[in-house]
């Protein structure tokens, strides 16, 4: 590599250095709400989701934590909040984010169990159309 490529590198890897390190960054917050639902506490990860969501709204993993306020709540016992928790992040989702997926299957899954049938199917369907390499693709 001549003189001018190693310069180009290094500007490269000191421009990015910046980025990769707030990729590294974590939300304050985020580390609890995440421990309290692998630990399947449902209850203390949905109120650590409610509090992270209030105080984060523009964070980076607002959108996994909303997965997961929305899944607590299932567990919980209580369907139609967590629908209601999807529905807003459905709004709020861009088009082309990959957690699309996860979103779609999770409103088809808890719309399933609270017998919402049509809202179940209709989910499960996008899920398909989105991805037609998806697992669950007939």
């Amino acid at each position: 590599m001549n003189r001018h490529g190693r310069i180009a590198c290094g500007m490269v890897l000191l421009l990015a250095a910046p980025c990769a390190a707030r990729a590294l960054e974590i939300t304050p917050g985020y580390a609890e709400v995440q421990q309290a639902f692998l630990r399947e506490d449902f209850l203390a990860s949905a109120q650590l989701a409610r509090r992270f969501l209030a105080e984060h709204p523009e964070a980076e993993e607002f959108s996994r934590v909303s997965i997961w306020l929305a899944v607590s709540l299932d567990r919980l016992q209580r369907a139609p909040e967590a629908l209601s928790v999807l529905d807003r992040l459905k709004q709020q989702l861009p088009a082309k984010d990959p957690r699309w997926l996860e979103v779609l299957f999770w409103d088809g899954d808890i719309s399933r169990r609270a017998v919402q049938l049509v809202r179940a199917r209709q989910a499960f369907q996008r899920l398909l159309l989105r991805d037609a390499n998806s697992p669950w693709a007939p």
